[in-house]
C-alpha cells in the first residue's frame, strides 16, 4: 500500500545515495529472524520499533524477492506502523491487502509462493485477521471488527462488539 501523506518519507534520502548490493532469499531470511529477535528481546517500545523497522525496509529494498518474504516484511513494517498516527491507515490496508490475497487463486507457481516457508514467521490468515479485527476494536470500529470476528467464532470479541455497538440484546443471545 502506497503512503499518501506528503509529509511523511518513504524512505531517506541522502544526497551521496548508498547503492546496496542485492542480498540472497536466505540472506534476508535472517534479517527478518533478526529483526523478531530485537522484538523478543527488548520491552515493548519505541526505540525496539526503531531498531527493527531498518530490517524490514533492507528486505523490501532488495529487487529480487520472493513472496512469502515480502509479505512477511510488510506484515513486520504493518505491525510497526499501526502504533504511528499517520501511518496507521496505511497499516491497516496493508494488512487487509494481505488478507484478501488469500482469497485470489493460487497462481501457477503456489510452490514458489511456499519457499522458505519454514524460514520466517508468517501467520496464518486466521491470526492476520484476528490482528486487524483487534486494530478496529481499538480504534472504535466496532462493526468492522465483528465483521472480522465472526467468521472465526471468537465469541468474546463478539459479545464486546455488540455491547459496544448499543445491541445488548444480541449480545445476550450469543452469551446465552
Amino acid at each position: 500500500v502506497k503512503n499518501e501523506d506528503w509529509d511523511l518519507l518513504e524512505e531517506l534520502t541522502f544526497e551521496n545515495p548508498i547503492v546496496d548490493e542485492p542480498l540472497a532469499l536466505d540472506e534476508l531470511a535472517i534479517l527478518l529472524a533478526k529483526s523478531l529477535d530485537v522484538r523478543s528481546h527488548n520491552p515493548s517500545s519505541v526505540l525496539t520499533d526503531e531498531e527493527m523497522a531498518p530490517y524490514a525496509r533492507r528486505v523490501l529494498s532488495n529487487e529480487h524477492l520472493n513472496w512469502l518474504l515480502a509479505a512477511t516484511a510488510l506484515l513486520v513494517r504493518s505491525r510497526l506502523e499501526i502504533k504511528g498516527k499517520k501511518t496507521l491507515e496505511r497499516a491497516m490496508g496493508q494488512i487487509q491487502s494481505l488478507l484478501d490475497e488469500r482469497n485470489v487463486p493460487p497462481p501457477p507457481d503456489a510452490l514458489a509462493r511456499l519457499d522458505r516457508v519454514f524460514s520466517v514467521a508468517f501467520p496464518p490468515w486466521w491470526d492476520l485477521q484476528r490482528e486487524l479485527g483487534a486494530v478496529f476494536l481499538k480504534l472504535g470500529l466496532s462493526r468492522a471488527a465483528l465483521d472480522m470476528y465472526e467468521p472465526l467464532e471468537m465469541w468474546d470479541e463478539i459479545v464486546s462488539c455488540y455491547v459496544s455497538i448499543g445491541s445488548a440484546r444480541r449480545a445476550e443471545i450469543i452469551v446465552r
